[in-house]
């Protein structure tokens, strides 16, 4: 499950590494708590998550899925309203 979320944060802020997602993890309270690990634990190096990764998700296509459904949701919410701006509209 760690795995899962270190690929969520490094998703939804941005960050363009994996090297760069383990320096922000270590520096970040927030991160570590959301990931479960103490003030004194360890966080894992790049590579060793970088290893896990291709093991765990090498026959996988949930990363696929995930990206057809963000298109799918991206292009719904790009879509104009029927009716215009709405009944709460105020002109």
């Amino acid at each position: 499950m760690v795995l899962i979320k270190m690929v969520f944060i490094q998703y939804i802020f941005g960050i363009r590494s994996m090297r760069q997602t383990i320096k922000e993890i270590e520096t970040n309270v927030a991160y570590r708590w959301f990931l479960g690990f103490g003030f004194e634990d360890k966080i894992p190096h790049f590579s060793t998550f970088g290893k896990n990764y291709v093991r765990r998700f090498r026959d996988s296509d949930v990363f696929e899925q995930g990206e057809k459904r963000k298109k799918a949701l991206t292009s719904l919410a790009k879509r104009p309203v029927e009716g215009g701006q709405g009944k709460y509209h105020r002109s």
